[in-house]
């Protein structure tokens, strides 16, 4: 059953006509939820519905210049898109046009498919993979994740910019009265004629570049023929490929020259942690600043505190909104920021990565927590990395009134939030709309059932990104202000004996390989971090459905769940067999038919790949074969197969998803000491069925 809405404020006709004119150019889909508010709405929005379909079909058109360049083959694909659109009257609907490489269509026989130009583009293939979901925001703006692929695939060095192959893309955009954003993903070069035409006909119109700064690029002319001081230059993603030592300094320059050159430039993102050359003296330092609304750094690797430092010559920091570093920031990131007096206050919008690949002091988050209550209060704050030392009480109650979306994942070893802490998010951030936390995983199904009720007590909580942690072995049983303050010889063998009175002989026994730092693990270790990784289908929609329930009524719905399970940052052996055992998930509400009277709980995995989708068993190591076996035996047939008609089979397929392969296996199949057993189990319970009103029983069912 749906969950039964607010009344509607009742709007006279005229008001609701002006306001679908509003959505249809800004937020055609919008329209689709206004009309299924009531009966009366839906009346008053029909003659907008039409043209919000619309909206959304020619919002985004895309372009793949073939290769070879071949100016007919161009015109041709240009001609096919501007016929569509005189014959749908759509020129005044579109408001984003893409030039794309061909590869970005992922035609391996044609450089360039016709059915495909009318597929609205989804912005997940302009993603980098390490960022990219499967459900990215389709008609979002201008995405805040890494863009696209590696350049260094696709790049194509144009000799001569020529202007009459580029011909047929001016005379398209030229008509295209409210076009708002030009993406250009082509090569490492920009024609002459483009930037011109957006100057002089499309002034409205913001350039996007994803530009790929290449050796044979770096010489000034080159950049200059380019976007070289384009005014129309709105935002810019740089990929810098490798290069000998002594061109560094040659490069940094050059790119120096062509950033500060944009006047206009509101958006910049660096694929590397890019310094500028060494700091001006106060007669070289330019007296116009870049008035820059988002600075992204979207390298992995580490980020010193310099990189910023030096780019505040360049950049007028007041004026920054967003500020996101996907680096993990180096020890000492937050003194040099105090000491050079960096300020950023205007920020709205902040990521930092303070993760290690180590136990960092707590001086360092003392330091970090610092510079969270020196930004002024935010609407977004993403901290990877995130220690129990950054107080969630300090921090949502300096941040809590703005914030909109709070996450803090991939936490620091042994890192998770409780229930009380959950709470206290619910009471302090009254407009929070997206959360990302860790939880604990464990066998106390009252602790995570808890968990989740409390989850549910958001009000606006529309999307939720769950990441549970599985903590080494009898960690659970250290106290949350131990473990805040945990060191790395903590577990000695004198005060943290790992051994559990009750594993039987086999369970007991040393599990070959597999350590947690000085200590042997056990079979019954091994079995007990297996069986925790493992969340399969099922149990990620009851995860969904338990929340879902507990959210009061007249509450925005939950439309997103992410669930991810991860193991010890600290440690190989665990963070190897969560990795090998888990499977993350998509979850998310979906209506059953078109009046949206029923609704379905879909769940989907993450990005599957040759190494998580499934693999034989003999794949396995042999330590851990003997304890998969025992978790999961294999199942005899008896007697030939009965035969089924095509429709009964493909049910059963879905329905059954113990088969040969062991990842398959681990899925359906149950361990013998678990509750949902066979043996441990009374009547004719299954433990696999799903209820609307599942409650705690249910959920006890399923962990």
């Amino acid at each position: 059953m749906p969950r039964k809405e607010a009344a509607s404020i009742h709007l006279p006709p005229e008001v609701v006509h002006i306001i679908t004119g509003y959505l249809v150019a800004e937020d055609p889909a919008a329209v689709f939820s206004l009309a299924k508010t009531s009966k009366t709405y839906y009346a008053y929005c029909q003659p907008a519905i039409q043209p919000a379909v619309k909206s959304i079909k020619f919002h985004d058109i895309k372009i793949a210049v073939p290769r070879p360049r071949r100016e007919a083959e161009l015109k041709g694909i240009v001609n096919r898109l501007i016929k569509r659109l005189k014959a749908a009257d759509g020129f005044g609907c579109v408001r984003r046009v893409f030039v794309a490489h061909p590869k970005l269509l992922k035609s391996h026989f044609r450089a360039y498919d016709e059915e495909d130009e009318w597929k609205p583009p989804c912005l997940s293939t302009l993603l980098s993979s390490t960022q990219a979901t499967n459900h990215t925001t389709q008609y979002g703006q201008w995405q805040e994740s890494p863009l696209s692929r590696h350049p260094r695939h696709y790049w194509e060095p144009d000799r001569d910019f020529s202007d009459d192959l580029y011909k047929p893309v001016v005379r398209l955009i030229k008509i295209l009265p409210n076009l708002k954003d030009l993406i250009w993903t082509w090569t490492n070069g920009m024609p002459p004629c483009i930037l011109d035409t957006l100057h002089r006909d499309q002034p409205q119109c913001r350039l996007h570049l994803d530009y790929y700064f290449n050796s044979p690029v770096i010489r000034t002319e080159n950049l200059d023929v380019m976007w070289h001081g384009a005014p129309s230059l709105h935002s810019i993603s740089i990929g810098i490929d490798c290069e000998p030592p002594y061109q560094g300094l040659q490069r940094r320059e050059s790119l120096l020259r062509a950033v500060t050159s944009a006047s206009n430039l509101k958006e910049l993102r660096f694929r590397r942690n890019e310094r500028t050359p060494d700091i001006p003296s106060e007669s070289e330092c330019p007296s116009d600043k870049l008035s820059l609304e988002a600075l992204h750094f979207e390298s992995r690797l580490d980020f010193d505190g310099d990189t910023l430092y030096r780019w505040s010559h360049y950049t007028d920091f007041s004026t920054l909104q967003t500020l996101k570093i996907h680096g993990r920031l180096d020890n000492d990131v937050f003194g040099i920021w105090g000491r050079t007096k960096l300020s950023f206050p205007s920020v709205r919008a902040l990521s930092l990565n303070i993760g290690s690949d180590f136990l960092r002091s707590a001086e360092f988050y003392n330091s970090a927590n610092s510079f969270l209550h020196s930004v002024p209060p935010l609407t977004e704050l993403d901290l990877e990395g995130w220690h129990s030392l950054i107080g969630i009480e300090s921090l949502v109650g300096y941040h809590g009134p703005r914030l909109r979306k709070l996450k803090l994942l991939n936490p620091a070893a042994w890192q998770f939030v409780n229930e009380e802490e959950i709470r206290l998010i619910d009471g302090r951030c009254p407009s929070l709309e997206e959360l990302g936390v860790p939880l604990n995983r464990s066998q106390d199904q009252s602790k995570q059932f808890i968990s989740c009720m409390a989850l549910g007590s958001l009000k606006n909580l529309s999307t939720l990104h769950l990441d549970y942690e599985i903590l080494p072995p009898r960690m659970h049983e250290i106290s949350r202000e131990a473990m805040t303050l945990l060191s790395e010889n903590m577990l000695s063998r004198a005060n943290m004996p790992l051994n559990d009175t009750s594993f039987d002989e086999f369970q007991s026994q040393p599990c070959g390989s597999a350590r947690y730092k000085e200590h042997q693990l056990q079979n019954g270790h091994v079995e007990r971090i297996i069986v925790d990784s493992i969340i399969d289908r099922k149990l990620a929609c009851a995860i969904f459905q338990v929340i879902s329930d507990a959210k009061p009524l007249e509450s925005v719905q939950l439309k997103d769940v992410t669930i991810s399970t991860s193991g010890s940052n600290y440690d190989h052996d665990i963070a190897w067999i969560v990795d090998t055992f888990t499977t993350a998930w998509h979850v998310r509400q979906v209506s059953a038919n078109s009046r949206g009277q029923e609704i379905l709980i879909v769940a989907e995995e993450l990005q599957p790949t040759e190494e998580n989708s499934g693999g034989r068993h003999d794949c396995l190591p042999e330590w851990i074969e003997p304890i998969f076996r025992r978790l999961f035996p294999g199942q005899q047939v008896k007697g030939p197969p009965r035969k089924k008609s095509k429709k009964l089979a493909a049910k059963r397929q879905q329905d059954d998803e113990a088969t040969s392969t062991w990842r398959r296996q681990l899925r359906a199949a149950v361990p013998a000491w678990s509750s949902r057993s066979s043996s441990s189990s009374q009547g004719n319970g299954r433990g696999e069925k799903l209820s609307l009103r599942s409650g705690k029983a249910a959920w006890g069912m399923l962990v």
